[in-house]
């Protein structure tokens, strides 16, 4: 007779393992359908444990609370939104992470004797995935014209979307299991696969990342000393230092040999890229003087000065889940220095959450981090035996593997990719059930809250999962020049809770076809969620000049200003506009200041290309803004005909260049 307890939970536990591969391999899950796939494996798992586990089996792990706290954080900082059309799929993400958390806890907390435990097959999924991703990272590095190592991290469909710190990231991540894996391979095949893993992180070009692996390195060594000390207490000094000295000559000559064939190979893989593409230098990487300069490094200060502002100003429940590039741009000091998020994991979840959330997360982490190190060191992880080598369990490169993710985290964030946050939160809630059990009180609650929580889940899913199909049709029906058709799905859509840019695009096609009241009744619906965009100000404005309303367009205008003067040349240029209009000469001479120091931003961003802007549409909407300058301010006229020259010519080379670079291979 089948065992169907012993088969759900198989059927479960495969099915876990298998969408973390495909997460890993696939775009690097940094697309809105991994998301919900996440979800829906969560709510399946969830409901399927409840099922075959038995009531014994669910002792509440110790931070369960804490997350639960954190979560509680987070849906009322979406309540409070300043920017409610975004932000769903983010707790949506964390939600789902949390009930596989707590599944992977109870999972691998159970007493049962599978030829292959639940956590070796999350770390040879991981090491698996690796190595395949390296391979298709390299047909990729080689044959297409993105300059720096993604793996899988990326989107065919877009010439934008390759995302190497991501997949640095990831690596950071999944080092410590290809090690781990390979233990049980001979040195001859251990250390050239390791080499390669390596070589295809060094080709990623990431300082940052460089500096968290130099951090994973020494933790480990710091672990490795910790067992060392231990043995000597046990056995004695001489048995310690043979054994020390045996471990560290082996493993020396495993790293020395894998760093060996990982130069070999950076140096062989960037040959083969020239025939085809340009190859990045090393040094310009590492003097700062590549084609982005210091950007990057000005650019992160000037996210985090921001992120401290904003969360001095909602310090409880934050500005709302995704809401950082809708109220940065008001403290922006440079065109285009933009972004999604603070490039730091715990200023994004205080500025966007409140310091409440962002002191449970730390707390959470405490737990996973301090409980773990402790066992190690004491020796209480697994392993044939206590005086094994450190690396030969799983729990202490798990450590490794999270500590270089949030190293990574205090300078960028990736944690937005299914890819890398699945993986991280397993490795997670592995740490976490070598602790001792938080005991039988609260196991009753923990099983029906994570029960109802994933039934909560489901339905939300259900209800926007359909609303972002209707709107998917309308995006096509828009692409192809449908307008009428694209309306009424936006339409059967604007219900939605997670509807992000439907009404502008609805107000968009609006003005398109001159039907300006229902716009601006698209454009009231859009600020009913984020009144933050500069698009819908700018919108509003361009809607009440075609109506004649010209005092109430500069006001839009004006608010516009306020929020994406350095993302939109073109709301500059509607002020002047809209004053000429207005015949307000007084006006008229005191916004100059304002313009010019418009102009000479975009001209100092153009000129030296930053994020691509010589590339794009805003090089027309510059040279016009110029040439409207230049009537309306007659004494400074040779000063702007000057500019436009300069502007245009170099514009003309960026493109002729970009125009000239070979295409890609692949697709």
């Amino acid at each position: 007779m089948v065992n169907w307890r012993r088969f759900l939970r198989i059927a479960t536990e495969n099915g876990v393992v298998l969408f973390l591969l495909v997460s890993i391999l696939w775009r690097g899950g940094k697309t809105l359908d991994a998301t919900w796939l996440l979800g829906g494996v969560a709510c399946a798992v969830t409901v399927a444990d409840m099922l075959y586990r038995r009531r014994g089996e669910t002792a509440r792990p110790a931070p369960a609370l804490i997350l639960l706290g954190f979560l509680a954080a987070s849906v009322l900082s979406y309540l409070t939104s300043a920017a409610r059309n975004y932000g769903l799929d983010e707790l949506i993400r964390d939600t789902a992470l949390l009930l596989l958390f707590l599944w992977t806890v109870r999972t691998e907390r159970a007493e049962r004797n599978d030829p292959l435990p639940f956590h070796e097959r999350v770390l040879i999924t991981i090491a698996i995935a690796t190595v395949v991703a390296c391979g298709v990272g390299i047909a990729v590095y080689v044959l297409q014209p993105v300059n720096r190592f993604v793996g899988t991290f990326f989107d065919f469909r877009f010439h934008t979307d390759y995302w190497p710190n991501a997949w640095a990231e990831y690596l950071l991540l999944a080092w410590p299991a290809v090690f781990w894996f390979l233990r049980r391979f001979p040195v001859p095949v251990r250390v050239p696969v390791f080499g390669i893993v390596i070589a295809c992180f060094l080709l990623s070009y990431s300082r940052g990342a460089a500096l968290a692996f130099s951090g994973q390195i020494v933790l480990l060594g710091i672990l490795g000393i910790h067992q060392l000390l231990r043995i000597q207490r046990a056995q004695g000094v001489r048995t310690a230092l043979q054994k020390g000295w045996s471990v560290l000559v082996r493993t020396l000559l495993i790293g020395c040999g894998a760093a060996l064939i990982a130069l070999v190979l950076f140096g062989a893989i960037n040959l083969l890229r020239s025939r085809f593409h340009d190859v990045e230098s090393v040094r310009a990487k590492v003097t700062f003087t590549a084609q982005e300069g210091r950007s990057s490094v000005d650019e992160r200060q000037e996210f985090f000065a921001a992120a401290v502002q904003l969360i001095r100003e909602r310090p409880l429940f934050g500005w709302g889940p995704y809401s950082f590039r809708f109220v940065q741009p008001r403290y922006q000091q440079s065109v285009f220095a933009t972004s999604d998020h603070s490039h730091n994991a715990f200023l994004k979840i205080a500025m966007e959450r409140g310091i409440p959330a962002m002191m449970l997360f730390t707390a959470f982490l405490f737990c996973v981090v301090v409980g773990a190190w402790r066992r190690i060191v004491e020796g209480a992880y697994s392993g044939k035996s206590a005086d094994d080598p450190i690396f030969h369990s799983f729990q202490p490169l798990a450590l490794v593997s999270i500590a270089g993710v949030f190293a990574h985290n205090l300078i960028d964030y990736n944690l937005q990719f299914v890819g890398i946050v699945l993986p991280l939160w397993l490795l997670m809630g592995l740490l976490i059930a070598g602790a001792p059990p938080a005991g039988q009180r609260w196991g009753g609650v923990g099983r029906w809250g994570g029960l109802v929580l994933s039934f909560l889940l489901m339905a939300v899913l259900l209800r926007e999962g359909w609303f972002l199909a209707v709107s998917s049709l309308g995006r096509r029906a828009e692409a192809r020049g449908d307008p009428e058709s694209a309306l009424v799905f936006y339409e059967q859509a604007s219900a939605e809770w997670f509807p992000r840019d439907l009404h502008l695009s609805r107000a968009y096609l609006l003005i398109g076809l001159h039907r300006y009241p229902e716009a601006l009744d698209a454009l009231d619906r859009y600020a009913e969620d984020n009144v933050e965009d500069a698009r819908l100000w700018k919108m509003r404005g361009d809607v009440l000049q075609q109506l004649g309303r010209t005092v109430e367009a500069l006001r839009a205008y004006d608010e516009a200003f306020v929020r994406g003067k350095l993302n939109y040349v073109s709301i500059a240029r509607s002020i002047l506009e809209s004053l000429l209009a207005a015949d307000d000469a007084a006006a008229i001479v005191r916004r100059k200041p304002d313009f010019d120091a418009i102009v000479d931003a975009y001209a100092d961003a153009i000129l030296k290309n930053a994020h691509f802007i010589a590339l794009s549409g805003n090089v027309e909407e510059y040279l016009a803004f110029l040439d409207l300058l230049g009537t309306t301010y007659p004494s400074a006229i040779v000063r702007y005909r000057e500019l436009f020259s300069r502007v245009r010519e170099h514009a003309e080379r960026e493109r002729a260049r970009l125009s000239g670079r070979d295409r890609g291979y692949l697709w």
